[in-house]
């Protein structure tokens, strides 16, 4: 009866919402795209998409594509609204109470807001025939009280159980746990297993752990070999002989791992200068993805990697490098003038270099991009859409980036949606 009760206040809350508000809202919640765009048009040709209109109408959107969502991409999609669905609460209990992965993914969300109760959940899906719904369980599963289930969640056959119940080791680390978080780091099939286990081991710390990480590291995958360089950067793995492999890993090492590795010893102060050694070796001699990275990562108050990333900004063989080098000089107030410029100069590329220019000048306030950002709303492929809605939010025109919510596809409409309740 209280369920009932729920969903006819829900429903008399969507009702009530729809009566109050412009026509265009009332579109979101009720009629189907093709008539949302027309009023979309419509009111914006009459002036009627203002900012408190444009986010009222982003929260009809948001309900609607949470009560809709499916695909494949849907579950991942949802758990990305963790910063935007307080005000479509009651629609996300909703979404939750169906069946499906969304639904499985609604009651995470649900968990990591404290909105639903984890004792409950546990009861409810620890026996769960679907694997969705059991890692809603083992996600719940913290603390030394679930130790025994959880480490059963870590032997899961479906790796989305195995990620929650790692998730749930990592969110208070119980030594109990060890022993598997070993074998997980060594034998799960899933990459991102293997990293949550090892960024676990990372944080439990000791000889061993960091002695085992080593051992993992000649056979590993780029991804695995960045996590562990994370891992041994961790303090209490510091300590443990994490700062030598890190000036091993830095020094003799190449590719991701190696910046990974100096960025950790960066931090620790008796060892920044070797870090910054490897960070200037990298964006003189490393590759085009090297020095991308480099370049957004490098501690600019050094004055050497300052100098460095300028030249990388001023000459780079690759454009989309420079493009990088250059935002990060935008934010500094002595090269900020120039490295507009040179962002400016960067919209004639034909690569991804002028997309990347388009968004750190829309960051920065320039309303020069608008007509470019409006162009690949109308034209561009789905995440180019999303990004110039984001950029058209960045500078203020909310009324543009209303068309974002009428997209022809859900991702686009959903995450534009989030991103102006959010904001």
């Amino acid at each position: 009866m209280a369920a009932l009760k729920e969903i006819a206040l829900f429903g008399f809350g969507l009702w009530a919402l729809s009566c109050a508000s412009p026509q265009v809202v009332k579109t979101a919640l009720g009629g189907d795209l093709a008539a949302l765009k027309r009023e979309v048009a419509s009111a914006r040709k009459a002036g009627g998409l203002d900012e408190g209109t444009v986010r009222e109408l982003a929260i009809a959107v948001l309900r609607r594509e949470i009560q809709s969502m499916r695909g494949e991409y849907a579950p991942d999609l949802l758990a990305s609204f963790s910063e935007c669905v307080k005000p479509v609460i009651s629609t996300l209990e909703d979404r939750a109470a169906t069946e499906g992965d969304v639904a499985a993914a609604a009651r995470l969300l649900l968990l990591s807001l404290d909105e639903l109760d984890p004792e409950d959940a546990i009861s409810r899906f620890s026996k769960a025939e679907a694997g969705a719904f059991r890692a809603v369980a083992a996600r719940a599963s913290v603390g030394p009280e679930f130790g025994k289930l959880r480490r059963e969640f870590l032997l899961d056959p479906d790796p989305r159980v195995r990620k929650s119940a790692l998730k749930a080791a990592l969110a208070e680390l119980d030594p109990a746990d060890i022993p598997l978080l070993f074998e997980s780091s060594r034998v799960d099939p899933d990459p991102g297993c293997r990293s949550l286990a090892i960024r676990a081991l990372g944080l439990s710390g000791g000889e061993r752990a960091v002695r085992v990480l080593r051992d993992r590291f000649e056979q590993a995958d780029e991804s695995t070999k960045m996590a562990i360089a994370e891992a041994w950067s961790l303090p209490k793995s510091l300590a443990a002989g994490g700062d030598e492999m890190l000036v091993w890993l830095a020094q003799t090492g190449d590719g991701l791992p190696a910046v990974t590795a100096a960025v950790g010893l960066g931090r620790h102060d008796k060892l920044r200068e070797v870090g910054t050694g490897v960070l200037l070796r990298l964006l003189e001699q490393g590759t085009s993805t090297e020095r991308r990275v480099v370049v957004q990562v490098a501690p600019l108050d050094d004055t050497r990697l300052l100098a460095a990333v300028r030249k990388v900004a001023a000459n780079d063989a690759d454009v989309s490098v420079r493009a990088q080098a250059l935002i990060r000089l935008l934010s500094l107030p002595g090269d900020a003038e120039k490295a507009k410029l040179g962002l400016v100069g960067l919209l004639a590329d034909k690569g991804d270099a002028a997309l990347i220019a388009e968004q750190a000048l829309a960051r920065h306030g320039d309303q020069s991009v608008a007509p470019r950002l409006l162009k690949r709303l109308q034209t561009d492929g789905v995440e180019h859409r999303q990004l110039a809605a984001f950029a058209l939010l960045d500078l203020q025109r909310y009324s543009d980036a209303a068309d974002g919510l009428a997209d022809a596809h859900p991702k686009v409409r959903a995450s534009v949606a989030c991103e102006i309740v959010r904001r």
